[in-house]
């Protein structure tokens, strides 16, 4: 299996949860196929053919990607807390996932993005689904700018960084639209 195929299922997977709406994700995930298409003769990755790009990018990685994250987002949401002492739990199993649950949020709060609401909120999603094709098209430019192999580890910290900083910045911007 192509590594690039594990980078399509957790970027979506990732990004299904901080937009934490299905149709926004696949609707940005068919915007960026579209985007490859249009810039394949700038960067030459992009040329792949046709099954690859609506079948196996679009639907299966992808798609599969958001579907998990949608999964993640409704398993996250109806968790329930444990108070028990660590050491009360039986099994290690499941002081495992006490520990595990430690680095999870203590309630999620759901998006209704509102689209259609008023003129003003779709030029708002609008101009958040455009940052983010600028965000994902950054990366393939910079490793073909700067001639950074894709493997290179700052691809990924980099990846990360603004992973975390954006579903910040989104959740900010989301409660700014409300």
């Amino acid at each position: 299996m192509d590594w690039f195929v594990i980078f399509h299922l957790t970027g979506w997977w990732a990004k299904a949860i901080v937009f934490r709406d299905y149709w926004m994700s696949f609707v940005l995930s068919i915007t960026f196929e579209i985007l490859e298409y249009s810039l394949e003769h700038q960067l030459p990755n992009f040329a792949e053919c046709w099954w690859d790009h609506w079948i196996l990018d679009a639907i299966v990685c992808n798609g599969l990607g958001i579907w998990l994250g949608i999964k993640t987002l409704n398993i996250l949401e109806s968790k329930t807390y444990d108070w028990r002492d660590l050491w009360s739990i039986p099994g290690n199993r499941g002081k495992i996932q006490r520990i595990l649950s430690q680095f999870t949020p203590h309630s999620w709060t759901k998006f209704d993005w509102g689209y259609t609401e008023d003129v003003k909120r779709w030029f708002m999603v609008i101009l958040v689904c455009t940052c983010i094709m600028i965000f994902d098209l950054n990366t393939f430019y910079l490793k073909a700018v700067l001639w950074i192999p894709p493997p290179h580890p700052i691809n990924f910290y980099r990846c990360v960084l603004i992973g975390f900083v954006g579903a910040v910045a989104l959740r900010e911007t989301y409660e700014y639209m409300s």
